[in-house]
């Protein structure tokens, strides 16, 4: 694709891999990540927090700031939480892995 400058430009683009847990969302992430693609897994690093025991939840500001800022090139990001469908129409796309149940 290119603009009006002539010049190539990258599409944007936000997808979350969402899922029960053992499904595969880090296996997908980390796949991801060796082809080159950002990803940020939110089981980590201080996007979630599990509040008063009772379940697992973004931190609704830096997801926000994380989908706002993004501007080039395709974000991955994974995470099952209660809060996440707050988020929905910032994603491109929503992807739920899912395996039989054993």
């Amino acid at each position: 694709m290119t603009n009006t400058s002539g010049s190539i430009s990258k599409k944007k683009a936000i997808i979350l891999v969402t899922g029960m847990s053992g499904t595969g969302k880090s296996t997908v992430l980390g796949e991801l990540a060796h082809r080159g693609h950002r990803v940020i897994d939110t089981d980590y690093d201080g996007w979630s927090e599990n509040v008063d025991g009772s379940g697992w939840l973004w931190h609704e500001n830096r997801i926000d700031e994380l989908l706002t800022e993004h501007s080039e090139g395709t974000l991955f990001i994974s995470g099952c939480v209660s809060n996440q469908g707050k988020f929905y129409p910032m994603f491109d796309a929503v992807v739920l892995l899912s395996a039989p149940s054993k």
